[in-house]
């Protein structure tokens, strides 16, 4: 076995807990779930499907803020970004709109454009995605190669628990959909790889620069 990450043999066991083994890698800090235990793409869309994710809710709004306010202050008018993975409900893209950009969606299930993969844009927002990952090593790659020269990714995820007890009983595991975990030390890892500038804004937040 190896980290779907830093693809390190260097693991081990970092807990057990709702019927699933949770390695953590000693090289990147990146905590993952027993690869046995993935859903299928179908299973994998169907729990999708119940998340409740409406652009109209102003709590979900509110949610994004946490991201969108940050990000809108280090872009220039009138920039172009895409939401990666904007899931059933987009919402970044009209909140950005709002602000004076134009913002494309893609999701592989519910917006699944791969032209828009073609592009680069001057900023790509990642919300609530990292965590769903299969294969982080190349789907974190896809995101940057997204981004111009002096552009931004912006990402939320929450950070791994700082107690190691706590992540036993973490709310964030019940989503069986949820399946790689992260914190301060696997971000600056990942930055160090893209050799990108990093902001960790909170234990949610996270905005990656590429330098010009």
């Amino acid at each position: 076995m190896h980290c779907p990450l830093c693809h390190s043999n260097s693991i081990h066991l970092y807990a057990n807990t709702l019927g699933s083994d949770y390695f953590e890698c000693k090289n990147c800090s990146y905590v993952f779930k027993d690869r046995s235990k993935l859903l299928n793409s179908e299973i994998e869309k169907s729990r999708y499907d119940t998340h409740e994710n409406n652009c109209e809710d102003q709590g979900y709004i509110d949610f994004l803020n946490r991201l969108i306010l940050p990000l809108s202050e280090r872009l220039s008018e009138n920039s172009r970004g895409l939401d990666f993975g904007c899931g059933p409900g987009p919402t970044i893209s009209k909140e950005m709109k709002k602000r004076g950009h134009h913002v494309e969606d893609y999701d592989i299930y519910y917006a699944n454009r791969p032209e828009l993969l073609e592009k680069q844009y001057d900023f790509v927002t990642s919300t609530e995605v990292w965590e769903h990952f299969y294969e982080p090593a190349k789907d974190i790659k896809k995101c940057w190669d997204l981004v111009k020269p002096g552009g931004h990714l912006g990402v939320m995820t929450y950070f791994i628990p700082e107690e190691k007890e706590k992540f036993s009983n973490w709310w964030y595991l019940r989503d069986e959909t949820h399946v790689g975990f992260y914190n301060e030390e696997v971000f600056r890892y990942i930055a160090k790889e893209l050799g990108a500038s990093l902001e960790i804004l909170s234990r949610q937040v996270v905005i990656l620069k590429k330098d010009l």
